[in-house]
């Protein structure tokens, strides 16, 4: 099809007054619509173009094919035993638009944590138990209220300060923190004793939960009777 454009109009324009091969050109002028626009016209001012080459010089355009048995030929052999492709509809390109435009934001909001991780940076001086965070504030174990471990399972942990200050450290991402910090809670006596209480009272309430509900209130039971004056 030499004019794309000027024929997919006067097809359009006989509506159903069409013949079986002239209604399969329709569907395929109208598949390429989505790639190369409405009227088609860029696919003809291509064929205008290379009609003005030699002969010896011309190529396949998208619809104009120099050796057109050849075409089918390879097509046919190409689809053999496969079912037809679906032609693009109209939205199937901006679809595809969106999906990139949607991969470059997510790239771009990778490659920015990258940036931020890389800029963040602690120091920790191991002879001094001090860690030195962003900014250049220094934290020390006898400046440590409390080591908050509750989101330790989420690789989260804060420090809490003497005077209200509170630290969250993100583990996960700044691998040497949780070595630091376990080292800055273990040079401290004050710190190791909360840490040795805490993990009492957590290896006591798994302990409870693992007893069986009959089991616990026998125990109850017996504890009371033990706690009940004897007659002599």
């Amino acid at each position: 099809v030499r004019d794309p454009a000027d024929q997919i109009q006067k097809l359009e324009g006989r509506g159903d007054q069409l013949s079986a091969l002239e209604i399969l050109r329709l569907r395929w002028l109208s598949s390429l619509r989505p790639i190369h626009g409405k009227s088609l016209q860029r696919l003809t001012d291509e064929n205008t173009a290379m009609q003005m080459l030699p002969e010896e010089q011309r190529t396949d355009t998208t619809t104009v094919f120099q050796n057109p048995s050849q075409v089918y030929a390879n097509l046919t052999a190409e689809l053999q035993g496969r079912s037809m492709p679906k032609p693009l509809s109209q939205t199937d390109i901006a679809v595809q638009w969106l999906i990139c435009a949607a991969g470059m934001i997510g790239a771009g909001l990778i490659l920015l944590r990258i940036i931020q991780t890389r800029s963040t940076v602690y120091r920790y001086h191991p002879e001094e138990h001090r860690l030195v965070i962003p900014g250049g504030k220094s934290i020390t174990p006898d400046q440590i209220e409390v080591v908050d471990k509750s989101k330790w399972h989420k690789f989260f942990v804060a420090l809490e300060l003497k005077g209200g200050d509170s630290h969250k450290f993100d583990l996960l991402r700044f691998e040497p923190l949780e070595d630091w910090i376990l080292d800055m809670e273990a040079s401290d006596d004050r710190l190791r004793a909360l840490r040795d209480e805490a993990q009492r009272e957590e290896e006591a309430e798994r302990a409870a939960a693992e007893v069986p509900d009959n089991d616990l209130d026998e125990a109850i039971a017996d504890a009371e009777d033990e706690d009940e004056p004897t007659r002599s």
